[in-house]
């Protein structure tokens, strides 16, 4: 299957080139936005030009008549072409495929940069289809990723607050100023660089592709784990449309929310269109305060938009402009007291936390003979602001207000050029402009304690390229390097004077110098895709807040090994993929409490990751799928490097020096790298199929198992976390373009620990964070 680049619309204006079917169901993909998958026996057959204002199902038709196939769609944007059979009697009804089902054929990576056939492609890719995402509505955030798979993991601080893991390499439950895990991309545009997950909610998403450990060659810093990229969906000019979806959500042992979407593409001209999202969403809280009076106090609100327009100014040149915006109020922190009723917090003062996330994006995608062309511009803006119970044990109250804002500005320009046997080519140009602000204040003050105000900034440019060569026509090698320079500038505005005295050099501008290399081989064998690949990532240093001084960590970087296999039959009525990595982690960037019980990040030392992941998919009989994957995680800190002594030694007046020298004896005898579960597990089963001849119906429901974790390393932070099962069910009934549907999550209504650090400075004193407890919806969802 042939996937276009993901911000081209469709259009009518077409010019497809005489020669084999392949190369023409090639070019119509990129002009309109859509997949198509063909036959192999028909690839070679021979088609004339067309050209003219033809709608994709036109043109599709035209060739299928020249080429002797028949046309079938799959999707929205999903077609496929398949020998025509000869005449027979009308067949019954058929079965509606599952939302995940896509028809049998080769889709591409497009997350490779070069738009790597998957078939070819070295590594673990996961596709999730925006309508699975969507499905039952109530789109959500990235937990809905996170509840589609196995290997991506994430804390649970609350919608636009967590950090996100795969395949086992994690640093800690909370965000400090060490660089993301996990690289996401909404479309080419990054969203962040230490900041938190925003969260951004996934309402008319066409796709989500998962690309497994590090990623450093294509995608640079923070792509130690891997990266996900949301490809939203991009106006169209061939039709207008609409959609609308609502729903109305009971939480147990909670109160009421509910949730409202809507969608409008309009075509402006034949060749211009724009496309419009809007929502706004309540999930109804369940932790009581009683010492407040307040029951179901950590509600949360949030409300979010997008635009974009789009313009096709030649065959082949696409121009789209873009903007995004989202808000969260957390109105009460959600971690309970292990020692009180169930959902019980005994704190006395109001916490939560309030978000704000924006971005704007120019796109330019295009062909230059046979050499294809992406250039993207754009801006991020991310505010989190934070409210901590400080309380000291008997002391008065007292809050930590903690306000973090980031702004980045990026711009990526690349070239490359894609075989159909897996060969080809990418070379790019990456600029990256990163501010992030910290404002740190006790309310009221306590003491001495200081109050903060830094602020850092990073400057990257970096070149990189790729390149695939077919050694044999069953044996590809690939291999790669990228080279960035990196500035890093810092400064502390206001602490304690003693710690600028006795350290202003920790306020210069460093400069440091990384080249990242990669390689890997394929081997396609008839049944089976055999690969080996080795990468590397890093993350730059920083600068860091401990108690009253301000302080660098140095870099650091992963090493990885992945051996994998991907196997299935060509009906595809079943797959299966494997792949075995070790990771060897140097200079681990870790987050730990410093003496005032606030986040810092000291280089922790070395450490190992081994991560073995399994999926399965089987569709047994028609309507009927069944998916299952796991993850098992093996780590160990190696070695400890001198920051070592920061996480072994640090103090606080919130926590009892008892439970002080517990934590230091636990961490003189080594340990696991913090929230990374020794096994992770996820079972879904759907099945959809027509009642009659005006309704169908779909059911989805699935389970996952989130094997334990520690909270972190050092004093405080070794407590258990994790050991639940989480599920949900979803039945939808359609009727044209009209959807009604029930869903329930937290089938179980488990309690459990997620991995989340509440506040601060009350760790080690029993805090849990449960799932939201069992939690039912009804919706209705129409499409125009």
């Amino acid at each position: 299957m042939i996937g276009a680049a993901p911000a081209m619309a469709g259009e009518p204006r077409i010019a497809l080139p005489a020669g084999p079917l392949g190369q023409a169901v090639a070019v119509l993909g990129r002009q309109h936005g859509v997949s198509i998958a063909v036959d192999p026996a028909l690839w070679s057959r021979p088609v004339p030009s067309i050209a003219g204002r033809l709608s994709t199902r036109a043109a599709l038709d035209r060739l299928a008549q020249a080429s002797g196939a028949q046309v079938q769609r799959a999707g929205a944007t999903i077609w496929r072409l398949s020998p025509r059979p000869r005449p027979a009697p009308p067949p019954p009804r058929p079965f509606v495929p599952l939302p995940t089902e896509e028809p049998p054929g080769e889709i591409v990576v497009v997350a490779s940069k070069r738009a790597v056939p998957a078939r070819w492609f070295p590594g673990t890719a996961l596709r999730i289809d925006g309508g699975d995402l969507a499905f039952g509505g109530g789109a959500g955030g990235t937990e809905r990723i996170v509840s589609r798979t196995a290997s991506v993991g994430s804390t649970h601080l609350g919608q636009g607050r967590n950090k996100l893991f795969i395949r086992g390499i994690a640093d800690s439950s909370f965000t400090g100023p060490a660089q993301a895990i996990v690289g996401q991309y909404w479309g080419d545009l990054r969203l962040g660089y230490n900041g938190a997950d925003p969260s951004l909610q996934l309402y008319d998403v066409r796709a989500v592709e998962v690309l497994e450990g590090p990623q450093g060659t294509l995608y640079g810093s923070g792509a130690l784990g891997g990266i996900i990229r949301m490809v939203p969906a991009a106006p169209d000019a061939t039709r207008p449309g609409a959609s609308l979806t609502a729903g109305l959500s009971s939480t147990s042992d909670g109160e009421p929310g509910g949730d409202i979407a809507a969608m409008l593409n309009l075509p402006v001209t034949d060749s211009v269109a724009t496309r419009i999202v809007g929502y706004a969403r309540r999930e109804g809280g369940y932790i009581d305060k009683p010492l407040l009076g307040r029951d179901n106090a950590n509600r949360v609100a949030m409300a979010g938009g997008r635009a974009a327009i789009g313009w096709q100014v030649a065959p082949d040149w696409y121009v789209e402009a873009s903007g995004a915006g989202q808000s969260i109020d957390g109105r009460d922190s959600q971690y309970a007291d292990e020692a009180a009723p169930p959902l019980v917090n005994n704190r006395a003062l109001r916490e939560g936390y309030r978000t704000g996330f924006g971005l704007g994006q120019l796109a330019i995608t295009g062909r230059i003979g046979g050499v294809s062309l992406r250039s993207a511009t754009g801006i991020v803006r991310q505010s989190l602001t934070e409210r901590f119970d400080a309380t000291l044990p008997g002391g008065d109250p007292q809050l930590l207000v903690q306000r973090q804002t980031t702004r980045m500005l990026t711009s990526e320009t690349r070239v490359w050029q894609a075989g159909r046997d897996g060969s080809g080519w990418v070379a790019g140009l990456s600029l990256i402009d990163h501010r992030r602000d910290l404002d740190r204040r006790f309310v009221p003050p306590i003491g001495l304690t200081p109050t903060i105000r830094s602020g850092e900034s990073v400057t990257e440019a970096t070149l990189y390229g790729e390149g695939a060569v077919a050694l044999t026509p069953r044996l590809l090698a690939t291999a790669g390097g990228r080279l960035t320079q990196v500035e890093l500038r810092g400064r502390a505005d206001e602490a304690a004077p003693l710690a600028l005295r006795a350290a202003p050099e920790l306020t210069d501008t460093r400069t440091m110098r990384v080249a990242l290399p990669s390689a890997a081989l394929t081997w396609r064998l008839p049944a089976a895709t055999l690969y080996a690949r080795y990468q590397q990532g890093f993350r730059p240093g920083g600068l860091a807040i401990e108690g009253e001084t301000v302080r660098h960590f140095l870099s650091d970087r992963l090493y990885a090994l992945e051996a994998g296999a991907r196997l299935g039959d060509e009906a595809g009525r079943w797959s299966a993929q494997f792949a075995l990595s070790r990771s060897r982690w140097h200079g681990i960037q870790a987050n730990y409490l410093d003496p005032w019980g606030l986040p810092s990040t000291a280089n922790l030392g070395d450490g190992t990751i081994w991560s073995a992941t399994l999926g399965l998919r089987w569709r047994p009989a028609p309507g009927w799928q069944i998916d299952a994957a796991g993850a098992v995680n093996s780590s160990r800190v190696t070695a400890f490097g001198t920051g070592a002594a920061l996480f072994a030694s640090a103090r606080s007046p919130w926590v009892a020096e008892a439970l002080s020298q517990a934590a230091v004896s636990a961490l003189r005898l080594g340990g696991d790298i913090p929230n990374v579960a020794d096994g992770t597990a996820r079972l879904g089963v759907g099945y959809r199929a027509a009642l009659n001849d005006h309704w169908d119906i779909a059911v989805d429901g699935w389970a996952r198992y989130v094997g334990r974790s520690r909270l972190g390393i050092g004093p405080y932070l070794g407590e258990w976390q994790g050991d639940y099962v989480d599920s949900a069910a979803t039945v939808r009934l359609n009727r044209g373009p009209f959807g009604i549907s029930l869903s329930i999550d937290n089938l179980t209504d488990t309690r459990g620990n997620r991995f989340a650090l509440g506040t601060p400075f009350r760790v080690g004193m029993g805090q849990v964070t449960p799932l939201r407890p069992r939690t039912l919806r009804l919706g209705l969802d129409a499409r125009f």
